[in-house]
């Protein structure tokens, strides 16, 4: 008793040890299997284990918590009297399994802590008995030990808090560290004050630890990555000026990747202390987007395509037939006019105008893939060649012309004559977009594998082998509205003594007879590349 008496008077050992002490050796004298001393937080809402001894194994325990709420009852029986048993009251809280859930015993005894005033927590002594008469002496001795001095109590919150509060840290770290997203804390004058690897590996930054950031500025650190820098700064000042502000902004990276930016305020106790952004990579999203409207549109001019075709295969037909007309009263009129006559060279110029416009109609239905084909398998290298001796002899000397052409390539399946008149266009119009100026054309013809990566951006190609022939040159090239156009019949932008704007719309009207697909990028200044996809058999592996 006076050993007990000399711990709880700070006279044997410093505060925080006192608990332990005190749990040992009312476990020896009293005969307990366990005595735990239990104190509230505090805040006062929950009961933590500052220690707990166990007779049979010798060792202390600590750390668990249990909610003060559920157990009003208890609390109240306990202010009646200072030691009450487990048997005598209802809803006992069950100290010993939130400790340890493989401990069950017959009966307990509680002592509250308190020298004056509200209870500060209790003693738990267990033990095996159904019930235990405590004498008066080993009751004196459980009372002096329920009257830790509120240095103790004091000394072991804080310690409990202390733990709480590193157990905290430790939490709020793994988890800054576990998001794939770059998160960083600034103060109010826009220093930094933690940041986690993430942020570090997304922005690429030279130093692979984050503390290293700690004090600089998120724009000194930042913005030299940035694209859109200017624009950059102005919405981090709107966000500093109205510190309220929750805000979302896109952020192109110089590297071409696109990152998304939240900032929210960091509050303290209700008071702004600083702002927290998190950066995430939307790169690939952004891509998705992009591809997507990519292939409505090209959807969209497949479908606009489907339809000028079905209009304009109509129409000729329909001006065929009175064209038919007008030959046949041609011919009359030749027969009924005598040789010298005057009217003579006028009907020439007649029959002169119908074979254009008979020509004319071909096209037109070329263009809406109702000319009957005439396919066969064709070598291309010679077909090539004839081409580009052609066009050599029609283009300034100024413009180089060459071919590119694998050897060993398959044959193609089509009609050679529409194949001729399709390279044929291309290479003019090529020749048009270059000018006078210095400039090259290359005609290309190589088996390819057609794979999905490719389909993603081409949605009406086929997975396969397939003949490429690619038409590029080095001309003006073409923005990305005259893109659009290209292919509509009489859509043109160069003077009428230039051409009728039907060229690239038969080009057009040829690889949807032969169920290709064309490929066409080009930008302002920078020439244009045709490429033209032909399925070939899958039998024939593509060369190379």
């Amino acid at each position: 008793m006076i050993e007990i008496a000399r711990i709880v008077s700070f006279q044997s050992s410093p505060p925080e040890e006192a608990p332990g002490k005190i749990t040992e050796l009312l476990a020896h004298r009293l005969s307990a299997q366990r005595v735990a001393i239990w104190l509230f937080t505090p805040d006062h809402s929950h009961l933590f284990c500052c220690d707990l001894f166990d007779l049979s194994s010798a060792t202390h325990h600590q750390g668990a918590e249990l909610p003060y709420a559920p157990y009003n009852d208890f609390w109240a029986e306990l202010g009646k009297s200072q030691l009450v048993s487990s048997n005598d009251i209802s809803n006992p809280p069950p100290l010993s399994q939130t400790v340890s859930a493989d401990f069950s015993t017959t009966t307990a005894s509680y002592a509250s802590i308190a020298i004056s005033g509200p209870s500060r927590g209790l003693i738990c002594i267990e033990h095996s008995a159904t019930s235990k008469p405590w004498t008066q002496d080993e009751q004196f001795l459980i009372k002096i030990a329920a009257c830790l001095p509120l240095a103790q109590i004091s000394a072991q919150q804080h310690i409990h808090s202390a733990n709480k509060l590193k157990q905290a840290v430790s939490l709020l770290s793994s988890i800054l560290e576990s998001v794939g997203e770059g998160i960083v804390v600034t103060t109010l004058d826009r220093r930094i004050t933690r940041a986690n690897h993430s942020l570090v590996e997304l922005f690429g930054l030279p130093s692979c630890d984050w503390h290293s950031l700690v004090g600089s500025t998120v724009r000194a650190v930042l913005l030299p990555l940035v694209k859109n820098a200017a624009q950059i700064c102005a919405d981090a000042d709107l966000l500093y000026e109205n510190i309220e502000r929750q805000a979302i902004h896109v952020i192109e990276l110089k590297d071409g990747r696109t990152l998304e930016r939240y900032s929210q305020p960091q509050r303290v106790e209700g008071q702004i202390i600083g702002r927290i952004f998190s950066f995430r990579d939307i790169s690939a999203r952004v891509r998705s987007e992009q591809v997507r409207v990519k292939l409505v549109h090209q959807l969209q001019q497949s479908q606009k395509m489907e339809a000028l075709g079905t209009m304009a295969s109509s129409i000729a037909h329909d001006f065929n037939n009175i064209l038919n007309a007008v030959a046949c009263n041609l011919n009359i009129l030749r027969c009924d006019i005598p040789r010298g006559h005057t009217s003579e060279s006028s009907l020439e110029d007649i029959g002169t105008a119908i074979r254009r416009a008979a020509d004319l109609v071909g096209k037109i239905l070329t263009f809406g893939r109702q000319k009957v084909l005439e396919p066969r398998q064709i070598e291309l290298r010679p077909l090539l060649q004839d081409v580009v001796k052609f066009v050599r002899a029609s283009v300034p000397a100024s413009i180089d012309i060459r071919i590119q052409a694998e050897n060993d390539l398959p044959l193609l399946y089509a009609d050679p004559l529409l194949i001729y008149q399709l390279l044929l266009n291309l290479c003019l119009n090529a020749s048009q977009a270059i000018g006078d100026r210095p400039g090259n054309i290359t005609v290309q013809a190589r088996a390819i594998m057609v794979t999905p990566d490719l389909i993603s951006n081409n949605p009406e190609l086929r997975i396969g082998n397939h003949m490429l022939l690619s038409v590029i040159d080095t001309g003006c090239g073409m923005d990305e509205a005259t893109l659009d156009h290209i292919f509509e019949p009489f859509f043109t932008t160069k003077s009428s003594s230039m051409g009728t704007g039907l060229g690239l719309s038969i080009v057009h009207g040829i690889m949807r007879a032969h169920s290709g697909t064309i490929v066409v990028s080009s930008q302002p200044n920078q020439g244009t590349e045709f490429h033209l996809y032909f399925t070939l058999p899958e039998t024939r592996q593509p060369v190379g």
